[in-house]
């Protein structure tokens, strides 16, 4: 009795002395590093109740029938972690009630489970974990070859500990959230295209900046922390506050709980202004007062921004320089018209004379205004054919010498090869002499022009930009450079716009450049610019490249063309003045006319005489609903061998796709010279009829320069 008494003292000193120590290490955290609970918990855990095997295993998030362990003490050491499924296993029992005991033999009962196989176990030991609220979270065990030397105390053991264990799995799995959050969240600001920064309320200074905030700024992260808001912006922003006055309103509405959005001008490191859209946000990181900053660097989307508005500009004034042209060519064309009929008239004496000379200067050069006009609008239409560059700038060379005058020194650097393009002679050659008495009003003391061709390949500008992956284009190039004044930085961008110069009252129009950029428009080509105050400028013309054979012109000496022979022609024409003046010389020149002013008035005339009409000449746009066009596919479909000639002040009016305008042939442009209407009529009505028609004459490319001077 007395050694059984002893015995069961020296048990239960056993258990005291155990249960002790495994609650010191365990539930007091003596000699538990932090973040090393898992792995002391199941190596005090084993040692202390003497088994081989020991683990706590976390539920896998999303699949409750698997776990994962955490920490696992096996044959005296910690070894690798691993996942398995439940399903044929013990601790599959462990979750439908607290404490899971297996005494013997638990591989015999389990003969799925490997991994008790593996551990040769014997016995096992399992106790659920739950959170406070129930949830299962996880599970804890311990496995033994032999039977479990210490059943009560480990018993007693795990359900002391379980709940400690559940709470720091809880927290390592909360833990383990807010990492991943953090890392998310980190991987966003890294990763964003925004500039975002964390500015110090106390100090004015930032404390962190991502990537993009470098790359704005063009500073690392750790030179920005010695940093503020202010440093890092020009001295007044553009509405023209101090920098620092403004921070310091904005910082202080954001500190008060606001969130502004406002545009800020920042300064990188290597002085470049970038205009920026920044919103401000007060936030608490770690009890510390913070505001962030979201920045969007917004000069590029400005400048597209001005780009747009200013083509919208462009076509808006376009429209309008369109229709004005249109009814000034109409009152041109009555002018020029009536100083025709009074050419040769023996009544005009050489006073009146002189006067008619001086009115019909006048009258070209209004003609020249209205030709830029329609060019700038892009209401011109252009006579496509094979060009060689280096041939037309050398054939107006001599003539622009003269313009010039002595005092500007013409060089001419042509590529040795031929550079084809497609084009319109006489656009091109306007192109040249506008820029080049640019050029010359930019040397008011003389000075050197000059004048270059060359072939290569280069990437066409995008309307908002030049992209890096552009296609490089065959382009042939003329730049026209100067050694004048020079152009200053801030009215560079506008130089292209209609109606702008910098010259005196008189001297210019403000549409030479603009027409320039309209005419290499319709040329698919475009324009760029380089300028140094002080030292010149060089304007670079680039139109596309092709490898059509040159085109061959010749002069030929304009011969008087034939008089009518009674021929009757319907004239067309809504403005009266011009249809007086056509009426008038057409019938000088051996023709009857019929008039009208519309096309309801053209039909009815047609319905009267249509076996006698011979020719149809009518303007392209009138009132009454029917057009020229149109007229004359009605009148054409009642007899098919009706010649028909189109004129109009808007070149492009009323033209579609299927109808081809030649100018000279089925076409006169207004303001036109009775001569050439005359030559236009007489060489329709002789085409097809075996006559030859006279080769038709053109104002030369020399007494045109002369509209062009006061640009």
């Amino acid at each position: 009795a007395n050694l059984t008494t002893r015995s069961r003292t020296t048990h239960g000193n056993s258990q005291r002395l155990w249960r002790s120590h495994v609650l010191h290490v365990l539930l007091k955290g003596t000699n538990i590093a932090e973040g090393d609970f898992f792995p002391s918990l199941v190596r005090e855990l084993a040692v202390a109740l003497q088994v081989r095997h020991a683990f706590i295993g976390s539920i896998v998030a999303g699949s409750p029938v698997r776990v994962r362990t955490v920490a696992v003490w096996s044959e005296g050491c910690l070894a690798e972690n691993f996942e398995y499924g439940l399903a044929g296993t013990p601790c599959e029992n462990v979750f439908k009630e607290s404490l899971c005991y297996y005494p013997a033999d638990v591989a015999e009962q389990f003969p799925t489970d490997l991994r008790l196989v593996e551990m040769r176990a014997h016995s096992y030991l399992g106790t659920p974990l739950f959170t406070p609220d129930g949830r299962a979270l996880g599970l804890l065990v311990i496995l033994h070859h032999e039977a479990l030397p210490l059943p009560q105390v480990s018993q007693d053991m795990l359900r002391i500990i379980a709940s400690r264990a559940a709470a720091e799995l809880l927290r390592d799995a909360a833990e383990g959230e807010l990492r991943k959050s953090e890392e998310l969240f980190r991987q966003l600001i890294v990763h964003a295209p925004d500039a975002i920064s964390l500015l110090d309320i106390s100090t004015g200074r930032f404390i962190e900046a991502n990537p993009a905030a470098e790359r704005l700024f063009k500073l690392p992260a750790c030179a920005l922390r010695e940093l503020g808001p202010v440093e890092l912006s020009p001295p007044l922003q553009p509405d023209g506050r101090p920098s620092a006055d403004k921070a310091r309103e904005l910082i202080g509405r954001a500190v008060a709980g606001e969130t502004p959005v406002f545009e800020w001008t920042h300064r990188d490191a290597e002085g470049g202004d970038h205009l920026c859209e920044v919103r401000l946000l007060r936030l608490e990181i770690g009890g510390r007062a913070v505001v962030r900053g979201s920045i969007v660097d917004i000069t590029e989307r400005r400048m597209l921004e001005e780009q747009l508005r200013q083509a919208q500009k462009m076509e808006a004034v376009g429209q309008l320089a369109g229709g004005v042209a249109h009814d000034f060519n109409n009152l041109l064309t009555a002018i020029i018209g009536h100083l025709g009929l009074l050419d040769g008239d023996p009544a005009v004496t050489p006073e009146i004379g002189e006067s008619l000379a001086e009115i019909s200067i006048a009258a070209n050069r209004a003609a020249s205004l209205t030709s830029q006009l329609l060019a700038f609008g892009r209401h011109h239409v252009i006579t496509s054919a094979s060009l060689e560059l280096n041939e037309v700038v050398s054939n107006l060379t001599k003539m622009l010498r003269r313009i010039l005058g002595e005092q500007v020194r013409v060089q001419l650097d042509l590529a040795p090869d031929p550079l084809h393009v497609r084009g319109d002679a006489g656009k091109i050659e306007q192109v040249l002499l506008n820029l080049a008495v640019n050029a010359r009003d930019a040397m008011p003391e003389g000075g050197e022009m000059r004048i270059g061709t060359r072939g290569e390949r280069r990437a066409r500008p995008a309307l908002l930009g030049q992209t890096e992956d552009a296609e490089r284009l065959s382009v042939v190039c003329m730049s026209i450079g100067d050694s004048g004044t020079g152009i200053p930085a801030a009215i560079r961008s506008r130089i292209f716009k209609p109606f702008f110069t910098t010259k005196e009252v008189g001297r210019g129009t403000g549409l030479g450049l603009s027409t320039v950029f309209g005419i290499v428009e319709q040329h698919q080509g475009w324009v760029e610019v380089e300028s140094v105050v002080g030292k010149g400028s060089t304007f670079h013309v680039f139109l596309p490249r092709t490898e059509a054979a040159t085109a061959t012109t010749s002069a030929v000496s304009p011969e008087a063309p034939s008089r009518g022979r009674g021929e009757l022609i319907l004239l067309v024409e809504d403005e009266l003045s011009v249809m007086e003046v056509g009426r008038l010389a057409l019938e000088r020149f051996g023709y009857r006319v019929l008039s009208a002013g519309n096309g309801p008035e053209a039909l009815a005339v047609w319905a009267e005489h249509k076996h006698e009409i011979v020719l149809l000449l009518t303007d392209m746009v009138m009132p009454e609903g029917i057009s020229g066009q149109q007229l004359a596919r009605i009148l054409q479909a009642e007899k098919p061998s009706l010649k028909v000639i189109y004129a109009s002040g808007y070149h492009a009016e009323g033209a579609g796709k299927e109808l081809t305008l030649t100018e000279g042939r089925n076409y006169v442009a207004k303001p036109y010279r009775l001569l050439k209407l005359r030559q236009v009529v007489r060489a329709m009505l002789d085409e097809g009829s075996g006559r030859h028609p006279p080769i038709l004459a053109l104002i030369s490319v020399e007494s045109a320069a002369s509209m062009y001077t006061d640009q």
